[in-house]
């Protein structure tokens, strides 16, 4: 735990499930499994949990940071914002692979 803020956790299953809702329900086609019912692009899904965990991660640095000047920046956007907010989205979007997996789907 010493890579990752444990506050920031709680962002897993806040993303897991803005995937799922992104994603939309599965409906069979002819042409194989299609999710014609998604919110956006399925390709984009990952792009979108990145951006808005980063967004959380580096508004989170800023609150947190016990730096100040030019210190409190790269701490609140490179180390919090960037590291530790795709840490969470890679965590999230595995946790949801690992599930779809599991369900056989």
């Amino acid at each position: 735990m010493d890579y990752l803020k444990p506050a920031l956790l709680i962002l897993v299953p806040i993303l897991n499930t803005l995937g799922f809702w992104l994603k939309g329900k599965k409906v069979e086609t002819y042409k194989g499994n299609t999710y014609p019912n998604a919110r956006i692009e399925t390709g984009n899904i990952p792009i979108v949990l990145i951006i808005i965990s980063c967004i959380i991660s580096i508004i989170y640095g800023f609150i947190v940071s016990p730096y100040t000047g030019w210190r409190m920046i790269l701490d609140a956007v490179v180390m919090t914002g960037m590291l530790n907010g795709l840490m969470v989205a890679f965590i999230s979007m595995g946790l949801y692979d690992s599930a779809r997996a599991a369900k056989g789907s």
